[in-house]
């Protein structure tokens, strides 16, 4: 499992999550990384790209710094895609949410599980688990986690509300 820690400075620190703006395209569709995916109004764009799926391409990941939470932000994902009927497009695939994603096994379509750690002031994290599923990205489950003596940390699942 390899970790990516991405930080991004922001807004004030916050007891909760900021809640990712809906995505202005849908996962699958080609998209411009400096205006889509979750954002604000006038994004501030931060990116951080990493060859996610291991196949020695980088694929983009950026963040909007507008919605950041100290290292907490929510990174809109985008891979090339070219044919040669087309011109190449940066194909939305989702949005991840953390200060941490660590990259898992790969997965369907050469994707891997993602988890991110929403970290907040305190000793607690938020862990979100991302399957590629079909054409991008989608959340799985999540749990609240803390730290237990020394490195311990336990997690239980985190109820909808």
């Amino acid at each position: 499992m390899i970790a990516l820690v991405m930080g991004c400075s922001g807004a004030a620190k916050r007891s909760r999550p900021i809640s990712a703006p809906p995505p202005t395209v849908a996962p699958g569709t080609c998209a411009n990384p400096d205006r889509d995916g979750s954002v604000s109004a006038k994004p501030d764009i931060k990116r951080a790209n990493r060859d996610l799926d291991r196949d020695g391409i980088d694929e983009v990941v950026v963040a909007d710094r507008a919605l950041c939470n100290g290292r907490n932000c929510h990174w809109n994902l985008f891979r090339v895609v070219t044919s040669k009927e087309a011109t190449p497009c940066h194909e939305y695939l989702g949005t991840v949410s953390g200060a941490t994603i660590e990259v898992a096994a790969v997965r369907e379509a050469g994707f891997p599980e993602l988890r991110s750690w929403w970290t907040f002031s305190d000793e607690r994290a938020l862990l979100s688990v991302y399957h590629f599923r079909e054409v991008g990205y989608r959340l799985i489950e999540t749990l609240m986690c803390h730290q237990e003596g020394g490195d311990g940390v336990r997690c239980v699942s985190e109820e909808p509300r």
